[in-house]
């Protein structure tokens, strides 16, 4: 939930801790890895002959702030425990200010989204980002955000709408919506 609220990014270590990774290899063995692994078959033993341990990058404090302030079951109360820690920890005030950035539908989306594909299947999930792509490309916040990050760049982007506590529960429940005879196929 912490990466997709702040858009933060993790390295290798911090994957492979956390179970989205389940073996590092080391960047300049990926030939040989590909070339050992298409001429055995045999994916077990060739990523243990390669595997290469890896630390993890974020400090304990940091892992028990994220698990501290992002358990919580909405994402208002997400927001509500960054600003009560916000006054006297620095994680929360910086984690807040860079929430506070984004795009308020977004948030409110990738929080329900994040949220319904614990219990969705691989297919159920891939249609409802399916269903939230096209909304978000038929969207404002999606340029937007492309117009400050790119375009002009340092402008302050102009979200519709521009709070958190604007963005209604219809809004977020027409990103998720059936599309009807374009909805996606599996």
């Amino acid at each position: 939930m912490y990466l997709a609220l702040t858009g933060s990014r993790i390295r290798h270590g911090d994957a492979l801790w956390s179970g989205l990774a389940t073996h590092t290899i080391k960047a300049e063995d990926q030939a040989a890895f590909l070339d050992r692994l298409c001429a055995t078959g045999d994916p077990e033993s060739v990523l243990r002959g390669f595997f290469v341990p890896a630390r993890r990058e974020t400090d304990r404090p940091v892992l028990e702030a994220i698990a501290r302030h992002f358990a919580q079951p909405s994402f208002s109360d997400i927001i509500a425990s960054l600003d009560r820690g916000a006054p006297s920890d620095e994680f929360a005030a910086k984690t807040l200010a860079t929430i506070r950035t984004r795009s308020p539908t977004s948030l409110h989306v990738a929080w329900r989204q994040i949220s319904a594909g614990l219990t969705l299947s691989m297919d159920e999930c891939m249609k409802m980002e399916f269903r939230i792509l096209n909304r978000m490309l038929a969207g404002h916040d999606f340029y937007e955000g492309i117009r400050t990050a790119i375009i002009d760049k340092g402008s302050t982007p102009r979200w519709r709408p521009a709070g958190l506590d604007d963005v209604s529960v219809a809004d977020v429940d027409a990103y998720f919506a059936p599309l009807g005879e374009r909805e996606l196929d599996l």
